[in-house]
């Protein structure tokens, strides 16, 4: 498989996870326009951020360069804050993942073989099952549990739309634009979270032989993602309405066809795991001052997040506080606010279209940022 193809279906993987669950609710809570425009515009923010980031580690020219490192040559002093952003956004979408397996595997287990089983006991067989992935170090090593985790998304998004498309009717009298709500406020963030994919794209952009393609990588994947965030969430919103969990799985009736969509996202999940376990482990390994080629430190931190993520899965902790919260502060600072400075930090001449677009990100982030914190207040 071509490099250019493999990166992007790895940035994809990283970017679509739990988070596309949550669509269906968003398109309740703003209507199908806002929505649809809310995710387009967090899309066009992620490719100028990842654009920035890239163009910056290409013009350094250090192929072992991480997020931390990036920060020495620009904002030295926001290195250990960079390192518990993404060590915490990192750590919260893990945890989701292990929170959406906890709903599914009991009803899977249950509906092939009539037995009841905690869901705690199958989530932690099932941790066992993926936990050789998380010790990887290298990304392009899980390109092929990465691209099983794309088809089996697309097939997930082509069944609702098959399922819309066969209930057609439903379209009809539905409001499509919604009023202003204070509930926008708390959503925001959770579009950013959405298409936050910057903790991955530098090593991405390390592993590639041919940087220069790399542009390719980043328009591919998010519009891509885009594309079936809002196909996912405009189907399942029509579908469901105004009946939504926050995992919206959760509102399939029991059927075969739904015990193959729980499957199959069950092996999303599997895979999606590890591609945040990868940077959650190197940043906390960097908050701590460790060694990095350290075998010992590798396998504790590795065990250290694995046990950690799994004891927040079950206590209760609802997905949509988590996709809210994690998005309005960790994904927006890492996504818009982090590249901004770093691109205006940095010493060498700089372009004027990067300029004006930096100075547009670091102003959506402080805003989006303040606010998810006016929400809390009210």
């Amino acid at each position: 498989m071509d490099e250019v193809y493999i990166s992007a279906v790895n940035l994809l993987k990283t970017i679509i996870g739990s988070g596309i669950l949550y669509f269906p609710m968003l398109f309740g809570i703003y209507g199908p326009l806002a929505a649809t425009l809310f995710t387009i515009v967090s899309g066009f923010f992620a490719i100028i951020s990842l654009r920035l980031l890239t163009h910056m580690n290409r013009i350094w020219g250090d192929r072992k360069s991480t997020l931390s490192s990036m920060s020495l040559k620009t904002v030295p002093s926001l290195r250990i804050v960079i390192d518990i952003c993404v060590f915490f956004k990192c750590w919260n979408v893990s945890s989701s993942y292990l929170i959406i397996a906890g709903h599914l595997l009991p009803k899977v287990i249950y509906s092939a073989f009539y037995v009841n089983v905690s869901s705690r006991w199958l989530l932690f067989l099932f941790l066992l099952l993926i936990s050789p992935l998380t010790f990887f170090k290298k990304l392009k090593h899980l390109k092929y549990t990465s691209f099983l985790g794309v088809l089996s998304i697309v097939f997930v998004v082509s069944v609702s739309v098959a399922k819309l498309i066969l209930h057609k009717e439903m379209l009809y009298g539905i409001k499509y634009v919604k009023p202003i709500s204070k509930d926008w406020l708390k959503g925001l963030g959770t579009f950013i979270f959405a298409c936050t994919c910057q903790q991955n794209i530098i090593s991405i952009h390390n592993e590639l032989n041919n940087q220069s393609k790399i542009k390719n990588v980043i328009y591919m994947s998010i519009s891509t993602g885009i594309v079936l965030y809002i196909l996912f969430g405009f189907c399942n919103w029509i579908l469901f309405y105004n009946f939504l969990f926050d995992n919206v799985l959760q509102n399939y009736p029991d059927t075969t066809l739904t015990n193959i969509i729980r499957i199959l996202y069950i092996i999303v999940l599997g895979v999606s795991y590890p591609l945040q376990i990868n940077p959650c482990r190197t940043h906390l390994i960097n908050c701590f001052k460790l060694n990095h080629s350290s075998l010992t430190t590798h396998i504790l931190i590795t065990v250290g997040l694995l046990s950690s993520t799994f004891f927040l899965a079950i206590s209760g902790v609802e997905l949509g506080e988590i996709y809210a919260f994690t998005g309005a502060t960790a994904s927006t600072f890492i996504a818009l606010i982090l590249p901004s400075l770093f691109y205006l930090s940095q010493r060498k001449i700089k372009d004027p279209i990067y300029t004006v677009f930096s100075f547009i990100l670091l102003i959506s982030g402080i805003l989006v940022f303040s606010s998810a914190i006016l929400k809390i207040i009210l």
